[in-house]
């Protein structure tokens, strides 16, 4: 951690920032953050920049898509921003600036497709122009780091630690007290080993494009229904781009191995297939799409990416400025 926060100290905001519990998405980012580098609105959006360089909360996006054409930015911890310096360093906040469309942040850290389209239904925004599915990695993660799936309900950040609550829902009385202190006691002193993970076999991989092909299909659907261009932007991941790190990138990235060197192993080895099954996802469902990993702007021998999921200030920008041109906007 001390090395984390030397090369990048605005990660201290992003670790500390918390999560609220919700009904359907499960979780989402804690409402009315202020902090230097990351805050959140009312409903727990991150804020957004104007052109003008002030806030956009959700209720004033909402406002300015009644007069002007307004986008919004699905998607998981990559659209949230995390490892931005600022709120005007994501992706929406810098498409803000550089193009005449009101952008908004509808990124959940830590979010599957499932969860990222449910966000985008039960708030139904009415008159956006264009929606864009930023990220579309997490499905793999997840499938990779809970080591469960559903083709129907797709799999969750905390699914170990939610069907544990469930299952393990405290007893009345000394007696389970008693017990829930003695089991904390022995694991104190003596703490269990870690799982043995183990890497999603074929049918669990399956099941994690089912759903992204379902999800994006609900996207295709709700986006003919009020008229709004639908957009997919797959996120730049290093383990997928052959490009000379910087010393930076490569004890962070370091640091990500050391800590998740089976999901790193997976992600790396599936990469050319998923690529490839996004892309045919995209082209079934007639959306248009950019792969960020086919681009010479992030083979760039500056720093764009901060660890093995997220970008700098400057991988993001280029994000922005790869759609902006791609998609004439």
């Amino acid at each position: 951690m001390v090395q984390k926060y030397k090369i990048a100290p605005q990660m201290r905001e992003y670790d500390n920032l918390g999560f609220q519990w919700l009904p359907g998405v499960m979780f989402f980012q804690k409402p009315h953050q202020q902090h230097k580098v990351v805050s959140t609105d009312k409903y727990g959006f991150r804020h957004s920049t104007q052109k003008n360089g002030q806030l956009l909360d959700y209720d004033q996006f909402i406002e300015i898509g009644k007069q002007s054409p307004t986008g919004i930015i699905l998607g998981g911890s990559g659209t949230f921003g995390v490892g931005a310096t600022h709120n005007q360093y994501t992706v929406p906040s810098v498409l803000n600036r550089i193009t005449d469309i009101t952008w908004f942040n509808f990124g959940g850290r830590a979010f599957n497709s499932t969860q990222e389209t449910l966000l985008l239904l039960l708030h139904r925004p009415q008159r956006i122009r264009h929606l864009v599915v930023y990220g579309g990695i997490n499905n793999l993660v997840l499938s990779c780091l809970v080591g469960k799936t559903s083709s129907i309900y797709n799999c969750i950040f905390p699914q170990k630690r939610f069907e544990e609550g469930m299952e393990n829902m405290p007893e009345k009385g000394w007696k389970p007290a008693l017990k829930m202190l003695t089991t904390a006691l022995y694991e104190r002193f003596f703490p269990p080993s870690p799982p043995i993970m183990s890497q999603p076999n074929s049918q669990q991989y399956q099941e994690v494009l089912q759903v992204l092909d379902r999800d994006l299909a609900l996207l295709t659907s709700y986006c003919q229904s009020i008229g709004c261009q639908l957009h997919f932007a797959l996120h730049p991941m290093p383990n997928w781009i052959d490009k000379p790190f910087t010393e930076n990138e490569k004890v962070m990235l370091d640091l990500g191995r050391q800590n998740m060197a089976h999901i790193q192993t997976y992600i790396e080895e599936k990469g050319e297939d998923y690529r490839k099954s996004v892309a045919t996802l995209c082209q079934k469902h007639q959306i248009p799409l950019i792969d960020f990993n086919n681009r010479p702007e992030f083979t760039t021998e500056e720093s764009v990416f901060l660890d093995s999921n997220h970008l700098t200030d400057l991988g993001y920008q280029r994000c922005a400025e790869i759609m902006k041109q791609e998609w004439n906007w």
